[in-house]
C-alpha cells in the first residue's frame, strides 16, 4: 500500500517523503497533508530511524489522532512499536510529565487530569466574569518571573486555581501544558532526552497548538530533533490573532540556521470543487488552491425552516435514499447544546437498514460519558466489533492488533515476556472466542457486548494501570445501563458500535463546526444559524471577524460534493449573506460559462 500511495503523489509531496530535513508546510484544506504524514512516518521507520528510536505524530485533537490511525490502517502500517500517534496533550502527559517530573522538584508527578466540567466549575468559582481573560493570561505569560506576570491581578485568580487543583492531587490540561514546557525549558538534559528518543517529530494542524506547545516546538529547534510541521492559518479557528504561526516558526528556525528548517506550499485541493473553493476563498480574502477534486462543482445552498436540524435530518434521508447510502454526512452545529435537537430529529425518522450511525451521536456533546469515546477498552472493542461484522477492507484492524492490544489489557507485563509455547495457545484461544463473536445471532449491540465480556474476560482489564478508573468508568457505561446514553448504545446495531472506523460504512456524525476540523464528508449541512429568538449563532457569538471567517471557511473546505445552510428565517448573519450573493453571482458565471 505505501508505494501505491506514493506513486500517485504530486512531486511536492514526494519531496517531503524523499528528504530528511526539516519543513514547514503550509497546506490547504483537502491537499492531502494527512497522508502525507503517514507515509512520511512509515517511511522514517523502515528506511531512517534506528529500531531503538521512536518517530511521534502529533495532532491536535482526537478526532484527528483517530484519523490518521485509520490512515496508516489503510496504508497497512500500525504495527510499529516505535511510532507514537497522539494528540498534543498525550505526548506531554506520556512522554514528558509521566516519565520525568519526579527527576525534578516543583513538578506533579502523583496526579490525576481533572475533568472538563469541574475544571470549568473551579474557574467559574474563582474567575467569576473574568474566567475567559484569566484563562488566556495562564497561557500568555510564560516567564512567571516577568512584570508582565507580577504585576497583573489576573495572576493571583490564577495562582488561586492552581494551588486548589494540587490540593486535590489534579492537573488540568493547560496545567499539562505549562508544566511540559518548563521542563524542558528549564532542564536542558531533558531536551536532549527527547531529541534521542524521538529524532523525528511530525505535527499536524500546527496552526491550532496553543502557545505553550508552539513555544515547545521552538525549543526542539536547538536540538537536532527533524520537525515536520503542517498547518494553514487560514484554518487557525482557536485562535482570535492574526498571527501566521507556520511563518513565525520559520523565522524562529533561520535565526538559528539558514538551513534549519525549509518552506514547503501545497496549492493543489483533492477534496474541494473548484466553486467552492473559489467561494471559500472570497470569504478569507485569498485564492491560493487549485481544484482536482473528482467532482466538478459542488452545490452550494441555502434554506429556511422553522426546524433547521429537522430540515437537515430530511435532506439527509433524501439524498440517501438517491445514493442508495453511498455518501456520508456531517450536520454541523455552531454550539455543543444544538446537537441534542439534530439527535431528536434523527430519533423520529427511519432509515435504510444498510445505512448505519455513529454511537456517539447518541451522546451529548456536554455529557461526561462523550471522553469515553477516546477510552481504550471501548476503542478495543469497537475494533473487535469492526472485524467480526463489517466488510474486511484495508481499513480492518489485523487479528495480531486485537490480540495484542487484548494481551495488553489483560496481563501486568508486555506481550514481549511471554514465552512463545503461551502466546500461540492465547492466540488459538483468542481466535476461537472472535470466531464466536463473529458467529453468534444477537438482536442488538448490548447482547454482542455481554457475550465479549463472558469470552475476553473483560473484568480482567490490568488493575494496575494509572488511568484504571477511567477502565471501569468504561465498563460501568457499556455494561450497567445505568444511563439512559448507555441504553441507547447497547439498542442500537452491532454495526453502528463499530462505526467510527474509516471505510467501514457510509456515516452521518453530529458534530460542532469546531470539532469537525480536519475531518472530510461528501454532504456537509450547517444548522443553528440563528435560534428561536432569531439571534444569530454562526459562525460564532465569540471571538472577532478575524475568527468567523475562518470558522466559515472551514465548514466550507470540509465537503466534497455539497454544503447546505439552513436558517429559521431568509435573514443571514452579514458574512454568510455575502456568501449566499458570491454563491449566486458564480452560479450564473458557471451557467455563461465565465467560471
Amino acid at each position: 500500500m505505501f508505494l501505491e500511495s506514493y506513486e500517485r503523489l504530486n512531486p511536492k509531496q514526494k519531496k517531503i517523503i524523499d528528504t530528511d530535513e526539516s519543513f514547514a508546510i503550509h497546506a490547504g484544506p483537502g491537499s492531502g497533508k494527512t497522508e502525507i504524514l503517514a507515509l512520511k512516518a512509515i517511511r522514517l521507520l523502515e528506511q531512517v530511524v534506528h529500531p531503538s528510536q521512536n518517530v511521534a505524530l502529533i495532532t491536535y485533537t482526537n478526532e484527528m489522532a483517530g484519523e490518521m490511525t485509520d490512515r496508516l490502517r489503510t496504508l497497512g502500517n500500525l504495527s510499529f512499536g516505535n511510532l507514537f500517534v497522539g494528540t498534543v496533550h498525550s505526548f506531554c502527559l506520556q512522554q514528558v510529565i509521566v516519565p520525568y517530573a519526579n527527576l525534578f522538584t516543583g513538578y506533579p508527578f502523583l496526579f490525576k487530569i481533572i475533568g472538563e466540567f469541574e475544571s470549568k466549575d473551579l474557574w467559574q468559582q474563582v474567575a467569576g466574569k473574568q474566567l475567559t481573560q484569566t484563562k488566556n493570561h495562564r497561557l500568555a505569560v510564560l516567564n512567571r518571573n516577568l512584570p508582565e506576570w507580577l504585576d497583573d491581578p489576573l495572576s493571583q485568580i490564577c495562582l488561586k486555581y492552581e494551588g486548589i487543583l494540587r490540593q486535590r492531587g489534579k492537573l488540568d490540561f493547560d496545567g499539562v501544558a505549562l508544566n511540559a514546557y518548563w521542563m524542558l525549558r528549564d532542564h536542558s538534559s531533558l531536551k536532549d532526552a527527547l531529541q534521542s528518543k524521538f529524532p523525528w517529530l511530525l505535527i499536524d494542524e500546527y496552526q491550532d497548538l496553543m502557545y505553550p506547545f508552539r513555544e515547545m516546538v521552538h525549543l526542539f529547534l536547538q536540538t537536532d530533533m527533524r520537525i515536520v510541521v503542517v498547518g494553514d492559518s487560514n484554518q487557525a479557528i482557536y485562535s482570535q490573532s492574526e498571527e501566521d504561526t507556520i511563518r513565525t516558526l520559520l523565522i524562529r528556525a533561520r535565526e538559528i540556521s539558514p538551513c534549519r528548517m525549509f518552506e514547503e506550499s501545497f496549492d493543489v485541493s483533492y477534496r474541494c470543487p473548484g466553486n467552492l473553493l473559489r467561494i471559500a476563498g472570497s470569504v478569507i480574502g485569498e485564492q491560493r488552491l487549485e481544484s482536482k477534486a473528482k467532482t466538478s462543482v459542488a452545490q452550494i445552498e441555502f434554506e429556511n425552516h422553522w426546524s433547521s436540524s429537522a430540515k437537515a435530518v430530511q435532506i439527509v434521508k433524501e439524498i440517501q435514499a438517491q445514493l442508495a447510502g453511498q455518501d456520508n454526512f456531517l450536520i454541523a452545529h455552531p454550539e455543543n447544546w444544538q446537537i441534542s435537537d439534530t439527535r431528536g430529529a434523527l430519533a423520529a425518522q427511519t432509515f435504510d437498514g444498510n445505512y448505519y450511525f455513529d454511537i456517539w451521536s447518541m451522546v451529548g456533546s456536554d455529557s461526561p460519558h462523550r471522553l469515553l469515546k477516546y477510552n481504550p477498552l471501548i476503542e478495543w472493542l469497537q475494533d473487535v466489533a469492526y472485524w467480526c461484522v463489517c466488510p474486511i477492507t484495508s481499513a480492518t484492524p489485523s487479528f495480531l492488533e486485537l490480540f495484542d492490544t487484548w494481551q495488553n489489557l489483560r496481563n501486568q507485563y508486555p506481550l514481549s515476556f511471554l514465552d512463545s509455547l503461551t502466546i500461540a495457545y492465547d492466540r488459538i484461544k483468542f481466535f476461537g472466542h472472535l470466531m464466536y463473536l463473529k458467529n453468534i445471532t444477537v438482536r442488538n449491540c448490548g447482547e454482542w457486548l455481554d457475550e465479549c465480556r463472558a469470552q475476553l474476560d473483560i473484568d480482567s482489564v490490568r488493575k494496575n494501570f494509572e488511568d484504571s478508573e477511567d477502565y471501569q468508568q468504561a465498563i460501568d457505561f457499556l455494561f450497567d445501563q445505568k444511563t439512559r446514553e448507555s441504553r441507547k448504545i447497547r439498542g442500537s446495531n452491532i454495526k453502528d458500535f463499530a462505526s467510527h472506523r474509516a471505510g467501514c460504512r457510509p456515516h452521518l456524525s453530529l458534530l460542532t463546526v469546531h470539532a469537525s476540523k480536519g475531518l472530510t464528508f461528501d454532504h456537509v449541512i450547517v444548522v443553528g444559524i440563528n435560534n428561536s429568538s432569531g439571534r444569530w449563532t454562526f459562525p460564532s457569538r465569540y471571538g472577532n471577524e478575524v475568527q468567523h471567517r475562518r470558522l466559515l471557511y472551514t465548514i466550507l473546505t470540509r465537503a466534497r460534493k455539497s454544503v447546505r445552510f439552513i436558517s429559521r428565517t431568509n435573514q443571514l448573519p452579514p458574512l454568510l449573506e455575502q456568501v449566499r450573493q458570491t454563491v449566486q453571482e458564480d452560479n450564473i458565471n458557471l451557467d455563461t460559462g465565465v467560471g
